[in-house]
Order: C-alpha cells, then structure tokens, then sequence
C-alpha cells in the first residue's frame, strides 16, 4: 500500500508540501516514472525565491530528456450497460 492510500499517510507526506507552501518559493512537479500500475511517479522541483524562469528550464530539460510528452498513460473506461426498457415505462 502506497501511503497516500490511508488518510495516515495523505497526512504524513503533508508534512513535507507545508514548509512550500507557505514560503512563497516557486515549485513545480514533473512525471518522471511509470509505476508497474500505469500511474506516473513524479518529483516535486523547489526554486529559489523569484527565480521561476530556473525552475521551469530545468523542469523542461528533464522533460525532454525523459521524453515523457511522448508517454501515454492508460484510459480507464467504465462499462456502458444498455438502459433497462422497464424502467422507461415508469
């Protein structure tokens, strides 16, 4: 089980976005991995304060050098069930 599967766990990985958040610097998160399950692994970039530009250069280069636009990740689809001609009568 992943943490972020239990509320526990989404509460434990707050712990490490708070100090972000609150401190007004730039951040952004890339996909870098595919997990076994199809889900992207990703990782969270922090720049320093005012310097978005950094951050987003980097953000792109390991982009490209991940080829992750090229990625495509699987669609989940529900199954359509044809309407129950009972139920229109009603």
């Amino acid at each position: 089980m992943y943490a972020a599967e239990s509320e526990q766990g989404r509460m434990s990985l707050n712990v490490f976005l708070l100090a972000v958040n609150v401190s007004g610097l730039p951040a952004i998160s890339v996909p870098v991995h595919m997990a076994q399950d199809g889900l992207p692994v990703g990782v969270q970039l922090i720049g320093r304060y005012g310097d978005e530009a950094t951050l987003l250069q980097i953000a792109n280069r390991l982009k490209g050098a991940l080829a992750w636009d090229k990625r495509v990740p699987p669609t989940w689809r529900l199954p359509v069930s044809a309407p129950d001609p009972q139920s229109a009568h009603s």
